[in-house]
């Protein structure tokens, strides 16, 4: 939404997100469909709408996946029948629980993406309560589109091994509900915590920029305050107290307007102004266009998903893959 209308609240900042923020029904909706922020993608895990149940992992050293000679991962659900809750087609109406099997290679490749089925179930991510695709009974739990190995053998067509695409399908899969593996999200945790301390760096710069110093009162500074200073114009921190005093004083001398070129300084300085608005305005145009992007893709994603609720519905394979793979596509733009 990005606030397109400034008179609606209440208005929310999401709490991992830096520079914008929308009205709480528009991020609201948009939560529904995806858990991503609508403007900057950043992923919030928020709890989904799965029934209460169990998670079982087992290594069985005796059964083999179809196509892999090492041990296999057994993975069981077990769902108890009971009522729905507000996030469910029907609150207050009983759903009906299920038992369910899955199966996986104990290799990097299985651990990995158990791994990743273990934090989707934690979150609540990986049933819900619905019709049933394949038998029709309503109000019963069932998947909720993270596909698994439910057979060790048989192929794509009987939902088992062997499957050269599987790991990747699923991995997207998993990624569209906001689920990554450990690596990425370390990068992702890394390349945040740069970027927060770089601009607490730059707000500390331009603070200590904007001080009057003088000489009397740059002697009387300590060593840490000298490095802060200097850090903050950009000059080097190295030597001895009393050469970092030196250099210091010269950065402020040098940075002192004298009277006969204070006509030729305020000339640069109404410049500088014209030129930093006109970047101003440039940044803003480049926002909307993002926020406009946004907004389109967050449209075509919830009319993909009103699509994908209707092909679950008729049990349309095909058709199911093809849209999984255009929400995939959209969402990693």
């Amino acid at each position: 939404c990005d606030l397109d209308d400034e008179d609606m609240k209440p208005v929310v900042k999401l709490s991992k997100c830096v520079g914008h923020a929308f009205h709480l029904s528009c991020v609201e909706k948009a939560f529904q469909f995806s858990q991503k922020c609508p403007s900057c993608n950043y992923c919030y895990l928020l709890r989904g709408p799965q029934p209460s149940g169990t998670m079982d992992i087992r290594i069985d050293k005796y059964t083999k996946c179809a196509g892999y000679s090492c041990k296999t991962i057994s993975i069981s659900y077990s769902f108890p029948s009971g009522k729905q809750s507000y996030m469910h087609p029907s609150p207050g109406e009983s759903y009906s629980g299920t038992h369910r099997y899955a199966y996986l290679p104990d290799n990097e490749e299985g651990n990995r993406v158990c791994r990743l089925l273990m934090r989707g179930f934690e979150h609540g991510l990986l049933f819900t309560v619905g019709q049933s695709v394949t038998t029709g009974v309503k109000n019963t739990t069932i998947w909720n589109g993270i596909h698994h190995k439910t057979s060790t053998s048989g192929g794509v067509s009987n939902w088992g091994f062997p499957d050269a695409g599987y790991f990747e399908r699923v991995t997207n899969e998993l990624a569209s509900k906001g689920l990554f593996c450990e690596e990425f999200m370390a990068k992702e945790e890394t390349a945040r915590s740069k970027l927060k301390l770089k601009r607490q760096l730059s707000a500390e710069a331009k603070e200590m920029l904007s001080q009057s110093l003088t000489e009397e009162s740059v002697k009387r500074m300590k060593l840490g305050a000298l490095h802060s200073h200097l850090t903050a114009r950009g000059l080097k921190r190295t030597g001895s107290k009393p050469v970092l005093v030196s250099r210091l004083c010269e950065a402020i001398t040098a940075s002192t307007p004298s009277s006969s070129s204070s006509s030729s300084l305020t000339t640069s300085t109404v410049k500088k102004s014209k030129e930093a608005a006109a970047s101003t305005q440039k940044k803003t145009d480049k926002s909307k266009a993002a926020s406009q992007s946004s907004k389109e893709r967050t449209e075509k994603i919830i009319k993909i998903n009103e699509k994908l609720a209707a092909a679950m519905k008729s049990g349309d394979r095909e058709k199911i893959k093809a849209l999984m793979r255009e929400r995939t596509a959209l969402t990693r733009t």
